[in-house]
Parts: structure tokens; C-alpha cells; sequence
């Protein structure tokens, strides 16, 4: 009970990378619809992002800012667990390789080195969701 297995613990950090994921994606679709709209107008229909949120509140409802929505929630889990869960494994081994020791007892003593190889690798294996992702999300916009 006290000692956790290698694969519960990694299980855990992709399963909390994806609930976070889905959260943060969930509240900031909306600005996402909003900014996709007011890039992609062919005519001038909208003065700015407030006026494009009123506008399309108005006219369409609130249910509009969360239109393909489901097309990123059902990649956004599996990236941000892929993003996470590769940002801890690596920051594991990258503490090892460049030898410092406090990986979670003090944080301010860690190595930056150590953050930065791990933030590459996370996002070199989020990018393979990701990337396929906002492709899929631009061309149905357009």
C-alpha cells in the first residue's frame, strides 16, 4: 500500500494530464470559437472578440461557442495524458541523467536543465495529437 508500482503511478499522472486537459479545453473553447470567428469572417460582420461574443450569443445562443467541441474533447484527453504523463517520466530520468536529486522535495532547487529537456520531450509527444488535431479543428472551419 505505502510503495506504488512504476506503471499505477504513470497510469495516474496520464489519467490527471487528461482531466486536466479536458477542464482547461472545456472552459477556453469558447474564446477559441470566438477568435476562429472573427479570423476566418469573409465580410465584416464582427467589430472585435466582445462584439462577436455578443453577436453570436444573440443570434445563435451559447450553445454556438461550443460547436466542435467534441472533436476536441476527444483528442484533448489523449494528448494532454500523453503530454503530462511524458512531462514526468521524462523530468524522472532527465534528474538522473543531469544529477540533481530534488526532484519533489524542494522544487526551487531544481534544475533547469531538467525542465526544459522535459518540456521538449512533452511537447514533441503531444505535438503527435495535437498537430493532427488543430488540422482536423482548422479545416472544418473553413
Amino acid at each position: 500500500p505505502g510503495i506504488k508500482s512504476a506503471s499505477s503511478v504513470l497510469v495516474r499522472r496520464f489519467f490527471a494530464g487528461a482531466c486536466a486537459g479536458l477542464a482547461a479545453d472545456f472552459v477556453s473553447h469558447p474564446f477559441d470559437t470566438i477568435r476562429a470567428r472573427v479570423i476566418t469572417q469573409q465580410t465584416r460582420l464582427y467589430n472585435g472578440v466582445f462584439d462577436a461574443a455578443v453577436k453570436i450569443i444573440r443570434n445563435e445562443g451559447v450553445t454556438a461557442l461550443y460547436r466542435g467541441c467534441g472533436t476536441v474533447m476527444s483528442l484533448t484527453g489523449p494528448a494532454h495524458a500523453l503530454y503530462f504523463g511524458a512531462y514526468e517520466t521524462a523530468k524522472r530520468g532527465f534528474t538522473h541523467l543531469f544529477g540533481t536529486q530534488n526532484v519533489s522535495s524542494n522544487a526551487s532547487q531544481e534544475n533547469s536543465k531538467v525542465h526544459l529537456a522535459s518540456g521538449l520531450v512533452a511537447q514533441a509527444c503531444g505535438a503527435l495529437i495535437w498537430c493532427p488535431m488543430v488540422s482536423v479543428c482548422e479545416c472544418r472551419w473553413s
